[in-house]
């Protein structure tokens, strides 16, 4: 079962995900009738997937390259519609846990939910995003993710497309300016004017953008004036394409969500004898730049998955001693092995410090 405190329909936020180098684990954590549909949650579920995609990195000022790195079986998806696909062979119960720690109890552990229900399970997966707000850490800069949709002219949305490099374009700009582009859904192949972006740009406090834009910006006019703020101070620095992607945005067809960076240095947490554990961001928040989130929330997955199996596989469910001892044992070292790995094996936090710096 899954606890979400929204229903999957309510969420209106989407955003695409990149996966590459844990893609050969994705068979192990997905019943076949799933992993064969992958493709329904790409971003373009018209066009198959590269046996090897590109990952780029384009410096934003005069649009030449940096580098480009190959990325065997990698796929980009949307993440609406990946949440939409597994949740076919899963319960989803919409319901708000309360922050204390869930409670140990003689072969389960209990989580209280808000209007005093409560939910008792045998193992509880903490998998609450980056924004967590017990574990994540707000990094210095402005951040803006939102999707930017070109419905008056089909030509600005196939002139992006066909100058941005396909699966994944990550920017840098000599002015500390990060910004990554991509497609991030198409409705319709044939009409330009139903595709969307997914656009991420961060920019550092000190950027040259006046006080009293930034203080109106927090205010009612939101997306009024931090498209402002991209056609006045952003996209005249830009190369193509991004400098007309910027220009083309309208208010009317775009919605900008107030947005922070965060990451968070694994700390360890208490499993309660194996019954609790985290997963993902909820145990490692890592800034978007290296794109290794999603990569990362995979890997550990999986690891957990390896875990639960040889639990299940070791001792028979009635001998309830010898049970908790191996769940305590196994759960033990995902937890290790989770905290290690984004530590670098030196206590440094080196997953998440790679990330932010």
């Amino acid at each position: 079962m899954i606890v979400e405190k929204e229903s999957q329909e309510s969420q209106p936020r989407d955003w695409g995900m990149a996966y590459f180098w844990p893609a050969e684990y994705l068979p192990k954590l997905l019943p076949e009738s799933i992993a064969g549909r992958l493709r329904e949650a790409q971003v373009n579920p018209w066009e198959s997937a590269k046996d090897v995609e590109t990952m780029a990195v384009v410096n934003v000022k005069t649009g030449g390259t940096i580098r480009e790195d190959p990325s065997p079986g990698g796929g980009r998806v949307g993440r609406r519609a990946l949440r939409k696909l597994m949740s076919e062979q899963i319960e989803v119960k919409k319901a708000t846990c309360s922050q204390g720690y869930p409670s140990l109890h003689p072969q389960t552990v209990r989580a209280e939910c808000e209007g005093r229900h409560s939910l008792d399970a045998n193992l509880l997966i903490g998998a609450d995003d980056g924004k967590s707000f017990s574990r994540a850490t707000p990094l210095p800069f402005k951040m803006l993710n939102f999707n930017a949709k070109y419905p008056d002219d089909p030509y600005k949305a196939r002139y992006i497309r066909d100058n941005l490099r396909p699966f994944a374009d990550h920017g840098i700009h000599p002015m500390g300016v990060c910004f990554f582009k991509c497609l991030k859904g198409v409705r319709d192949p044939g009409d330009p004017r139903t595709w969307s972006f997914q656009v991420m740009i961060t920019y550092p406090p000190k950027f040259p953008v006046p006080d009293c834009v930034q203080e109106k910006s927090r205010e009612q006019n939101y997306a009024h004036d931090i498209i402002k703020i991209l056609h006045t101070y952003i996209a005249p620095h830009c190369a193509e394409p991004r400098r007309s992607a910027l220009l083309w945005l309208w208010e009317e067809h775009t919605v900008i969500p107030k947005d922070t960076l965060q990451i968070c240095s694994p700390k360890q947490w208490d499993n309660r004898s194996g019954r609790v554990t985290l997963v993902g961001d909820a145990a490692h928040a890592v800034s978007f730049y290296r794109g290794q989130s999603f990569n990362d929330c995979i890997r550990g997955a999986v690891s957990l998955v390896d875990q639960i199996v040889k639990i299940v596989n070791t001792v028979p469910e009635h001998r309830d001693k010898a049970r908790e001892e191996h769940i305590g044992q196994y759960i033990g070292q995902y937890d290790a092995e989770v905290f290690d790995r984004a530590r670098g094996g030196g206590g440094g936090g080196e997953e998440v410090k790679l990330s932010a710096e």
